[in-house]
């Protein structure tokens, strides 16, 4: 008879393996997936926190806005040659008190180089956003190792501010 150890316990004895296998949380064998108890809890909490992130990522997603103004068409131009075009953009919502922000890399034949969005569960102005969009978009393209870009936003009083062209609003002054 084998020594009853947790590997014993968690994959080797039969009857829990029955049991296992009647779980939809491991397709395989629990042997080949891991080589201890510890290995497994690890599994099981970044399988949670996958799935928290994937949740997360979707409220984002179902956040409904009201246009307040009627949207204006503007074209995407291109960043000069070598370089990149980071577009950024922020969203909130009042109500939920969370906010949303969007960052786009684009080379210069429009390709998507990178892109990713957060959830801010914070109650963010307009400018607040577009600032907190702006500061993870360098965040994001630095963490890519792009040096040579241009940032873009659609909020002028932001782009104003960080062009030295107005004073920054007070409750984005630090981030300025």
């Amino acid at each position: 008879m084998e020594e009853e150890s947790s590997g014993y316990l968690f994959w080797r004895c039969q009857r829990d393996r029955d049991i296992w296998s009647m779980s939809a949380l491991f397709r395989e064998s629990l042997v080949q997936h891991f080589g201890s108890f510890m290995d497994m809890l690890w599994y099981v909490a970044l399988l949670q926190r996958a799935l928290e992130y994937l949740g997360e990522n979707q409220a984002c997603l179902e956040v409904s806005v009201s246009p307040k103004q009627s949207a204006v068409n503007v074209k995407w131009t291109p960043p000069s040659p070598t370089r990149y075009k980071i577009n950024v953009d922020g969203a909130m919502s009042k109500e939920q008190q969370i906010a949303g922000v969007g960052i786009l890399i684009r080379d210069d034949e429009g390709h998507l180089i990178g892109a990713c969005n957060k959830k801010i569960e914070a109650p963010l102005g307009a400018i607040e956003a577009e600032a907190k969009a702006a500061e993870l978009g360098l965040q994001f393209v630095k963490d890519m190792s792009i040096q040579d870009f241009t940032l873009e936003s659609n909020s002028l009083m932001l782009v104003n501010a960080l062009k030295d062209l107005s004073p920054p609003h007070s409750s984005i002054a630090a981030l300025v």
